[in-house]
């Protein structure tokens, strides 16, 4: 995937937001605490969206 240089420009991913509200946190978090990052943006999108559980 190819980092956008600004931020606000549309994520790689094709998902028609932003980068720094989409990959960004994932993309650049420590290696270490990209999984932990990962599931905590997927579990605030699916909450965003009205799914519970």
């Amino acid at each position: 995937m190819t980092i956008p240089s600004d931020p606000h420009h549309p994520c790689p991913c094709n998902s028609s937001l932003p980068y720094s509200e989409c990959h960004q946190p994932v993309m650049e978090a420590p290696d270490e605490d990209r999984l932990a990052i990962g599931h905590q943006e997927y579990a605030l999108r699916w909450k965003s969206r009205g799914f519970t559980g």
